[in-house]
């Protein structure tokens, strides 16, 4: 909730300054173990308790990190897009754990797959869109004839 309450706020300054919002970069960091969660509260990072016990209590902590942080930043971003802001993240891994860092070279190929594959249906999308009012275009002057 909170990266979003911060969209919602940046846009609304944005649009009543009327100024271009800055782009916004979200750090991500897989976690698979309780001293990696411990570290990040160090650091700051306010992960919520429901996520938390999620992850303690996930077969494989680290996997399911790696899902949650994919469907918490497209959420975010999908967000950001329909109010006009720009979102990126940044992956990173907080240990030197052979198994986080793997963790992390995962989760962007996976937010890599994620953002391609709606690209390419965006695309898709458009190029349908167009099609079919050019379809519809000829369809009335054939009409008008």
């Amino acid at each position: 909730a909170a990266p979003k309450e911060l969209l919602k706020a940046l846009a609304q300054r944005a649009a009543r300054e009327q100024v271009p919002a800055p782009p916004i970069q979200l750090p991500f960091s897989p976690s698979g173990s309780a001293q990696t969660l411990q570290f990040l509260g160090w650091l700051g990072v306010a992960v919520p308790d429901s996520i938390q016990r999620e992850l303690l209590a996930a077969p494989d902590m680290l996997a399911r990190s790696v899902e949650l942080a994919v469907e918490a930043f497209a959420e975010i971003h999908a967000f950001a897009q329909r109010r006009g802001l720009a979102v990126g993240c940044n992956v990173e891994s907080l240990t030197a754990r052979p198994a986080e860092v793997d963790a992390s070279v995962e989760l962007v190929r996976r937010l890599h797959a994620h953002f391609a594959l709606e690209h390419a249906l965006r695309r898709q999308l458009s190029a349908d869109a167009a099609n079919l009012g050019l379809a519809t275009e000829q369809r009335l002057r054939a009409g008008m004839h």
